[in-house]
């Protein structure tokens, strides 16, 4: 059973929460709105289940509230950041912010972060960059929680991959992780004592498992077998060893009271780097509708373009509120008493 909640309401309450642990209004904001974003497109592992995450680790002092984000232009086109171990969500969000800069002058930006956090949905960046006329590709390295490809222990994380393409009425967003299924779909099963499809992930003994609880004591699946594991390696070459970030097994050193230093890189172009934006528009018009009249399938109704169905979702959700189950619901108000947050939010 699900509570469905106003978009409005649940951001006052993760800004309030926020706040309450010594994280500004503007920059909650910015949490929030990734973490929206993540309900709005039922991508729920990545959504307000996460908040309780975030707080637990601003006490134990594992993410700095207050951080000196340092921002370094190393040649015209890159950026060097240090996140000072913040929020990602606020770290990548305002690495952007001069990215755009940079990339609205000089055709393209590369933009390296080290000393950062979970950043919530990789889309979400792709998403605000395409609205602003930019193609983006973004990449993040993550927990360990994969072995490399015949190896019995994690190494590598799920490390995300994700595009972003402007288009009318709304963007091509493609995001994805290189394993089978992102680590917090799984935390949120076993949340809810849900069980997971045969495939995901194995347990401690190397045993294929649908018991949630089971999977994150073992190692999730790349998606694609030996292709997974070789981009999810690509990636942390890029946002690890590249940017000066952890990577491999030492990312999310945090559980043994260390910061994350997780690293992001993203690519930045204006979409006139080499075609005029009418014939970018025009172009980008022609292919999609190219895939919309492909013969479809026995059975399939509609061919849908990569982020086509969030978009779906989202007007879904902005109309009837954010479903949250009783689980999280429980945590936002164990949250709501421990931070004396008196306004009837929710």
């Amino acid at each position: 059973m699900e509570r469905y909640l106003k978009i409005d309401s649940l951001k006052r309450f993760i800004i309030k929460v926020l706040e309450a642990n010594n994280i500004s209004k503007n920059d909650g904001c910015l949490v929030a709105d990734v973490l929206l974003k993540a309900e709005l497109w039922n991508i729920k592992s990545h959504g307000i289940s996460r908040l309780k995450r975030y707080v637990a680790r601003l006490n134990n002092k594992t993410i700095n509230s207050c951080p000196n984000i340092k921002i370094k232009t190393i040649y015209s086109n890159v950026l060097a950041v240090d996140g000072d171990n913040g929020l990602g969500c606020i770290v990548m969000n305002k690495a952007l912010d001069k990215a755009e800069l940079i990339a609205n002058k000089n055709g393209i930006c590369i933009v390296g972060i080290k000393n950062s956090n979970h950043f919530g949905i990789t889309g979400y960046y792709c998403e605000r960059l395409a609205k602003n006329n930019f193609i983006s590709i973004g990449f993040s390295n993550a927990l360990a929680a994969m072995a490399p490809w015949g190896g019995s222990e994690p190494y590598l994380g799920t490390n995300p991959i994700a595009f972003g393409f402007p288009k009318e009425n709304y963007p091509i967003i493609v995001d994805m992780a290189t394993s089978a299924v992102a680590r917090g779909k799984i935390i949120l099963a076993a949340k809810k004592n849900n069980i997971i499809p045969i495939g995901w992930a194995v347990d401690k003994n190397g045993q294929l498992t649908n018991e949630a609880k089971k999977a994150l004591e073992g190692l999730l699946m790349p998606m694609a077998g030996p292709k997974g594991y070789a981009l999810s390696l690509a990636i942390d070459i890029m946002c690890g060893v590249l940017t000066g970030a952890l990577y491999g097994n030492e990312v999310g050193a945090y559980k043994n009271g260390k910061n994350a230093n997780i690293g992001h890189l993203f690519i930045i172009l204006k979409k006139d780097c080499f075609i005029d934006n009418v014939s970018y528009e025009k172009r980008i018009l022609d292919f999609s509708r190219n895939i919309y009249s492909i013969k479809k399938a026995p059975d399939v109704k509609n061919i849908y373009l990569p982020g086509e169905r969030e978009y779906i979702n989202e007007g879904i959700n902005l109309k009837r509120g954010i479903g949250i189950s009783e689980e999280i619901y429980q945590e936002l108000i164990e949250l709501k008493e421990k931070f004396n947050i008196t306004d009837n939010i929710l």
